[in-house]
């Protein structure tokens, strides 16, 4: 509905209910800082998807009601449930400056085998529909629940996404023995992971946690980031790896470890 807004009387302010996700991204306007609230459903259930949300407004603020630190129980899940055929993502962020606060992104296929998601759980910018600079994602899960093949769970495009932000952000891949947490997009500068978890199981010391963009990505910085391998057998040798090129450093600043032999076997770590 319409009504008079408190805070100009030029302008109006928009109310709209829908059921899924997708239908109210549709309807808000780009860059107007319009805030969409998802609220949890009944007994806690999913929002179990067929195809990617796609997040395609710039200063969208995508916000779970309610949701709380602990990243888990009762904060929303939006689950790809994609049946025999996955999507290529859960959520695609295709704008700059958008906000997400409060979910558990659970990639599953449920208890189908028909294949493996092509890009990533939450996939930043497209080649052909724009870039997702500025995305500052928060107090979210991003996690694996069953054997999906090789996507991270955190990725995107080459120059597609500048200065992104990560506070309180789980990435858990303990369940997947060949995912990657995060593959940072190729030549997109400036990311932040700011007191994040990265959480595997370790099949081989060469298993990764993060693997950084190539080219000029200016710096990656970690923040009181823990790296967490849950294999005692098995210590993965580097906790970053990747490209880290001259005059493109990666800083730990106060990070910890569990059965990880490096931060970063390259001196510009």
């Amino acid at each position: 509905k319409l009504k008079d807004s408190p805070f100009s009387p030029d302008s109006e302010v928009v109310e709209y209910v829908a059921n899924t996700v997708q239908d109210s991204i549709n309807q808000v306007r780009s860059d107007r800082n319009d805030y969409i609230l998802v609220v949890p459903q009944d007994a806690n259930a999913d929002y179990a998807l067929g195809t990617a949300v796609d997040l395609d407004e710039d200063r969208v603020h995508l916000l779970a009601a309610g949701y709380t630190a602990s990243n888990r129980g009762y904060t929303v899940t939006i689950r790809g449930n994609y049946g025999t055929t996955p999507d290529n993502q859960i959520i695609d962020v295709v704008a700059s400056g958008c906000e997400i606060a409060g979910f558990r992104l659970l990639g599953t296929l449920g208890t189908h085998a028909g294949g493996t998601m092509a890009n990533a759980v939450l996939w930043m910018g497209t080649a052909a529909s724009g870039t997702a600079d500025e995305t500052w994602v928060h107090d979210t899960t991003l996690e694996f629940n069953a054997a999906e093949g090789t996507p991270p769970l955190l990725s995107g495009v080459a120059s597609s996404s500048d200065y992104c932000r990560f506070d309180n952000v789980k990435f858990s891949a303990a369940v997947e023995a060949n995912a990657i947490c995060v593959i940072l997009p190729a030549t997109s500068v400036g990311w932040g992971f700011h007191h994040c978890q990265f959480v595997k199981d370790a099949q081989a010391v060469g298993d990764q946690f993060v693997v950084t963009g190539t080219g000029v990505v200016n710096y990656v910085l970690f923040e009181n980031c823990q790296f967490i391998n849950r294999e005692d057998g098995t210590a993965i040798a580097s906790a970053v790896t990747g490209s880290v090129t001259v005059d493109n450093g990666v800083l730990m600043h106060y990070c910890t470890s569990i059965n990880v032999t490096q931060f970063g076997t390259d001196s510009r770590v």
